[in-house]
C-alpha cells in the first residue's frame, strides 16, 4: 500500500490533507433530511459521515470508511462535502493498491469541477495514482509544481526526498535523481548531506538509464554540484562500456578538469589510463585465441597450424602462445585454456597490452560468447571460428566463419524441399546440444515451407541400441493400437489347434506393415551413432537406399512400388568410416558440410597436402575455417586499415573471398553466408555434389 504508507508531507497540499479537513466547499446545500426521526441539514449529515469515514480509515477500517464515503457521494452529492469525499475515497483506493480506480474517480472530479476547493488535493492524488501505475511522465509535472510551491526549505527538502524515493520505487530513476539532488541542495546538516550524497551516487550508478543520464546532464546538472560530478563520471563509464572511446575520453577530461580532487578522481585517472591502453593500436597485429592447453589443446594446435598456413607462413614444430610473423602481419596468439573467464582476460590482454586491431577465435562453444561480449565491450573486430549459436548476432563487431548446426539444418531443409520436392519428414535425433539444435532448426524450416514432420524420436547421447526407436517411428512399438494386428490376433485365436494358434499369433507381429508416412528421414548425429541407428531402421522395413537391386527386391517382397526414403545428415557424418560400416545400405544418402578435403580445386589440394604432411591426417571443417581466417586476415590487412572501426568495415565488405571452404562472405549480422557443400553416398564413398540439379535422378 505504497500511497498510504509513504504519502508526501502535508506541506505538499495547498489544502489541508485528507483526514484533517475543516474547510467546506464553496456551494452549500440548504436541504433538510430525516435521520433517525430527526430533521437535520444535509450539510451536517454529510460532514458527520465524512469525519466518521476518516476516523475509520485511521483505525484501518478501510471497508467501513469506503461504505460511508460511497453513501455520502450517492445520497449527499449536493453538499459541499462530496468533492472531499471523492478525494478521500480515491485515497482509500490507493491504500488498497487500486490506482486505476483512484485515477478514474479523480479525473471525474477534476473534469466536472476543476475549481473545487478539493481540486489541489485531487491533482496531487491523481499524480500519485499515475506514478503507482508507472506513468511518471504524467505525474511528474504535478509533483514538481507542488514541491516548487512549498515555501519552507525544510518542508521542501522533506517533500523532495520522499518524492525521490517514490519515483525510485516505481523504477523512474531519472526523475528520482532530480528530486534527490534538490533534497541534497537544501540539506545543511553535514551527516544528512553525506547520507544524501551516498544515496544519490547509488541511485545514479544503479537505477538511472543512459537516456536519463544524458537528459539530467543536459538539463539539471550545474558545474560544481554533486549531481554534475556524479553524472560526469558515470557517463564516462557508460560510454566506455558502449565502446564509444571518444565520448568516454571527453567525459573523463571534463571530470578531471572540474573535479581534480573529487571523490572519483583517482578512479577517473585510472580509467583514463585504461582508455589510453584500449585505444592504442598496433595496426599490424592480429590477436588469436585458441585452447592450447587442456583437453582441447590438440584441436587448438591444428587450427593454429591451419591459420598460419592460410596466412602464408610455415608452422613451427612446436605450436603455442606467442607471436608469429606472416606476410607482414603479426599474429599474437593467446591460450584460452578452454575456460570462459580466462578467455575474457585474454581479450583484455590482447587489446590493452598487445593493442591488436582485430581478433580471431575461439573454436569452443563455452568460450565463444564471453569472447564476443568482451570484444564488443572493447570495440575490437572479432572473427569467430565457433559454431555457437548467437555469436554473430551479439554485436556489429563480431563476424563468424563457423558452420552452425542451425545453418546446416536450414541448408538440408532447403535442399530436401526446394530441390528434391519432399514434404513429409521423420527425425531421429540425439538429446545433445548439436542434435537438438539441428532438429529444432530443421523443423522450423520445414514448417516455414508448409511441410510436415510426421514422425519424431529422440534417444540418449550415449545410446547404442535403437530397436524401440525404430519400431516406434513406423508404428510397430505398440502393436495393440494397430487394427491390422488386433484383427490378425482375433483370427489366430479362433483356430482349434493350440500349436497353430501360437504360430499364428507370432506371425501376426511380423505381418504388421510399417507406417512410412514420410519422404525423408534426418539423423543429426555423428557417424558412429548413425552406423547403429540405420540397421535398426532397416530391420523395420524402412527402405533407406536407392541401390537398384535392393529397391527391386524390396518392392517384390512387399508387393509395392515403394520409393526409397531420402536419408539426411549433418557435418558430423563426414567420416569415411560411415561408408565402410554401412556400405550400400545408405546409397543415395545426403549430408551437408562446409569443406571437402578431397576437392580437386588447386588451393584445397595444396592446403590438404601440406597440412596432412605436418599432422599425418587430413584437415576437417574446423581446420579449413582456421586456414580461411588466416588468409582472409592477411588480405584485409593488405588494405592497411588505420583503426578498429576501419577493420570492422573492411570485414563487413568482404564479398566472395576465395577460401578452401568456398567463396567467403558475411550476411547483414556478420554470420557466415558461404554456400554449404552437399555430399552423396555412393557404394560407401562420399561424392561431392557438383550440380544439385542431378539429385533425385533415377529415384523410383
Amino acid at each position: 500500500m505504497m500511497c498510504r504508507m509513504s504519502v508526501v508531507s502535508l506541506a505538499l497540499m495547498v489544502m489541508v490533507a485528507v483526514g484533517c479537513q475543516t474547510t467546506q466547499g464553496t456551494q452549500r446545500s440548504d436541504r433538510m433530511v430525516m435521520v433517525d426521526g430527526q430533521s437535520l441539514p444535509a450539510e451536517q449529515v454529510a460532514e458527520t459521515l465524512y469525519q466518521q469515514a476518516i476516523d475509520k480509515r485511521k483505525a484501518d477500517d478501510l471497508s467501513g470508511a469506503e461504505q460511508d464515503l460511497k453513501r455520502l457521494i450517492d445520497d449527499y452529492g449536493d453538499t459541499s462535502w462530496v468533492d472531499f469525499a471523492m478525494v478521500a475515497l480515491a485515497q482509500i483506493h490507493l491504500d488498497q493498491d487500486q490506482p486505476e480506480q483512484a485515477q478514474k474517480l479523480l479525473e471525474q472530479l477534476l473534469l466536472e469541477r476543476p475549481a473545487s476547493d478539493a481540486a489541489d488535493q485531487a491533482r496531487y492524488l491523481l499524480a500519485l495514482s499515475q506514478l503507482e501505475q508507472g506513468d511518471a511522465a504524467s505525474a511528474a509535472p504535478t509533483l514538481k509544481s507542488i514541491v516548487e510551491n512549498i515555501p519552507d526549505p525544510a518542508e521542501k527538502r522533506e517533500a523532495a526526498l520522499k518524492l525521490s524515493r517514490e519515483l525510485a520505487a516505481q523504477g523512474q530513476g531519472g526523475e528520482a535523481a532530480r528530486y534527490l539532488s534538490q533534497a541534497h541542495r537544501l540539506t545543511d546538516n553535514p551527516d544528512e548531506k553525506a547520507a544524501r550524497e551516498a544515496e544519490l551516487v547509488a541511485l545514479i550508478d544503479q537505477r538511472v538509464n543512459f537516456t536519463d543520464l544524458r537528459r539530467l546532464q543536459e538539463t539539471e546538472a550545474q558545474p560544481g554540484t554533486i549531481l554534475d560530478e556524479v553524472l560526469a563520471y558515470k557517463l564516462a563509464r557508460v560510454h566506455l562500456h558502449l565502446g564509444d572511446a571518444a565520448s568516454a575520453d571527453e567525459r573523463l577530461k571534463y571530470y578531471l578538469s572540474k573535479y581534480p580532487t573529487g571523490r572519483f578522481a583517482d578512479d577517473a585517472k585510472a580509467l583514463q589510463k585504461r582508455l589510453e591502453n584500449r585505444v592504442a593500436l598496433d595496426a599490424k597485429s592480429i590477436g588469436v585465441l585458441l585452447p592450447l592447453t587442456g583437453k582441447f589443446a590438440g584441436y587448438g594446435e591444428r587450427v593454429l597450424s591451419a591459420l598460419l598456413l592460410g596466412a602464408g607462413a610455415k608452422p613451427p614444430e612446436k605450436l603455442g602462445p606467442g607471436t608469429y610473423e606472416a606476410a607482414g602481419v603479426r599474429f599474437v596468439v593467446r591460450d584460452t585454456q578452454g575456460d570462459p573467464q580466462h578467455a575474457g582476460v585474454m581479450v583484455k590482454e590482447l587489446v590493452e597490452t598487445d593493442h591488436v586491431i582485430a581478433i580471431v577465435g575461439d573454436i569452443l562453444l563455452d568460450t565463444a560468447l564471453p569472447i564476443a561480449q568482451r570484444a564488443d565491450e572493447y570495440g575490437v573486430p572479432l572473427l569467430s571460428l565457433s559454431r555457437q549459436q548467437g555469436v554473430a548476432e551479439l554485436s556489429g563487431w563480431t563476424f563468424r566463419l563457423g558452420f552452425t548446426p542451425r545453418k546446416q539444418a536450414q541448408a538440408l531443409a532447403t535442399l530436401a524441399m526446394e530441390r528434391l520436392g519432399h514434404k513429409r519428414f521423420a527425425i531421429v535425433y540425439p538429446r545433445h546440444s548439436y542434435g537438438v539444435e539441428v532438429m529444432n532448426g530443421f523443423w522450423d524450416e520445414v514448417e516455414k515451407r508448409n511441410g510436415e514432420v510426421t514422425a519424431i524420436e529422440s534417444y540418449a547421447h550415449d545410446q547404442t541400441t535403437f530397436t524401440e526407436e525404430a519400431k516406434s517411428i513406423v508404428g510397430r512399438l505398440h502393436l495393440e493400437a494397430r487394427g491390422q494386428y488386433t484383427a490378425c490376433r482375433s483370427e489366430a485365436r479362433a483356430l482349434e489347434d493350440k500349436y497353430k494358434v501360437k504360430k499364428a499369433l507370432e506371425a501376426c507381429r511380423d505381418e504388421v506393415k510399417p507406417i512410412v508416412d514420410f519422404d525423408a528421414l534426418l539423423i543429426p548425429d555423428d557417424y558412429r551413432t548413425v552406423s547403429f541407428v540405420v540397421p535398426a531402421l532397416v530391420a523395420e522395413d524402412i527402405l533407406l537406399t536407392d541401390d537398384a537391386y535392393t529397391v527391386q527386391a524390396y518392392r517384390k517382397t512387399t508387393n509395392s512400388k515403394a520409393r526409397p526414403v531420402q536419408l539426411l545428415g549433418g557435418s558430423l557424418w563426414n567420416n569415411p568410416e560411415l561408408g565402410k560400416r554401412l556400405g550400400r545400405q545408405i546409397d543415395g544418402a545426403l549430408f551437408v558440410d562446409g569443406f571437402s578435403s578431397e576437392s580437386g580445386k588447386t588451393d584445397v589440394k595444396k592446403f590438404v597436402t601440406v597440412f596432412q604432411k605436418i599432422h599425418r591426417s587430413p584437415p576437417g571443417l574446423l581446420e579449413a575455417h582456421g586456414r580461411d581466417a588466416g588468409a582472409l586476415m592477411v588480405a584485409v590487412m593488405g588494405k592497411q586499415p588505420k583503426s578498429r572501426a576501419a577493420m570492422r568495415d573492411a570485414l563487413q565488405g568482404v564479398k566472395d573471398f576465395p577460401g578452401v571452404t568456398g567463396l567467403v562472405r558475411f550476411d547483414d549480422v556478420g554470420d557466415s553466408a558461404t554456400e554449404p557443400l552437399f555430399f552423396q553416398i555412393k557404394r560407401g564413398r562420399f561424392e561431392l555434389v557438383e550440380n544439385l540439379n542431378t539429385l533425385g535422378d533415377g529415384q523410383g
